[in-house]
């Protein structure tokens, strides 16, 4: 079984509960059988039926939404997989630009020592 499924929120939340598999990925490649199984919630035959079931309830509405399957396929989860998204992303977009502030305050020669 995926170790996922019995870690706790601190485990969760650093990933902790990967170590195992990336020592072993260290020591050596990993091969198939070394990567756990997935649940029975995450296989590929009931997300199918699930959104199989679930496009269809859209498709009978008068705009269909992908994003509106998504949200009655995995409701909170997608939200917050969506809001986490946005954080990197504009994290990602926003460290270089704060490094150019930094580098522009340091070189400029008029400011007081004192403020850095």
């Amino acid at each position: 079984p995926c170790p996922v499924e019995e870690a706790n929120p601190l485990s969760l939340l650093l990933f902790s509960w990967m170590t195992p598999m990336m020592k072993l990925g260290y020591k050596r490649p990993l091969q198939n059988n070394d990567v756990w199984k997935l649940s029975d919630e995450n296989t590929v035959e009931v997300l199918q039926n699930k959104f199989e079931s679930v496009w269809a309830m859209e498709m009978t509405r008068e705009k269909p939404s992908f994003v509106h399957a998504m949200w009655k396929m995995f409701g909170v989860r997608f939200v917050i997989a969506g809001l986490i998204k946005i954080i990197n992303d504009v994290s990602q977009f926003v460290g270089p630009i704060l490094l150019g502030y930094l580098i522009a305050f340091t070189n400029d020669a008029s400011q007081p020592t004192a403020n850095g």
